[in-house]
């Protein structure tokens, strides 16, 4: 359960660091996708949903019936947001962006996870205040005429479970 719990943590704070900065940044690009801000809204609630389902796991004796029903509402909670992601945020995304823009990323997103293959504290993140950050420092990034792409660096810390 360990490794399944830190593989959908670090995947959250992947998407948190470099796929939803991107597609907040679209809805404040010249021409703004109106679907980003609540695509990402609802995605970092379902992230928070999920850590929360994870965290509910640790108070029940392995292979209970509780444990099970808690495992069982990761599954919905983490379901639930896959196929979300799919209908509505990386289908808008994908028609938005080109293919070479699509693979930085997608490399981006491979290196943050072999960084922290160890894990990433979970932290949930409030909804609107995300954005809301997000969208400021697209702003910024357009005004100076940046790709937003950003270092590979990243600012999350790996934390040996």
């Amino acid at each position: 359960m360990r490794q399944l719990a830190t593989f959908l943590e670090v995947h959250a704070a992947a998407e948190e660091e470099i796929f939803y900065p991107e597609l907040v940044g679209l809805a404040v690009a010249p021409n703004p996708l109106g679907s980003a801000e609540p695509e990402t809204i609802d995605a970092i609630h379902d992230h928070n949903e999920i850590r929360d389902a994870i965290a509910a796991v640790a108070g029940h004796e392995v292979g209970s019936q509780n444990w099970q029903v808690a495992v069982a509402a990761i599954n919905v909670a983490n379901g639930d947001h896959m196929a979300e992601e799919e209908r509505e945020g990386l289908t808008d995304f994908r028609r938005q962006v080109s293919l070479a823009q699509r693979h930085d990323l997608a490399v981006r997103f491979a290196a943050f996870e072999a960084r922290h293959v160890a894990g990433v504290r979970p932290v949930d993140k409030d909804p609107q205040e995300y954005v809301r950050e997000q969208e400021e420092a697209a702003r910024t990034a357009h005004a100076a005429g940046s790709l937003r792409i950003g270092s590979l660096g990243g600012a999350i810390t790996s934390y040996p479970r």
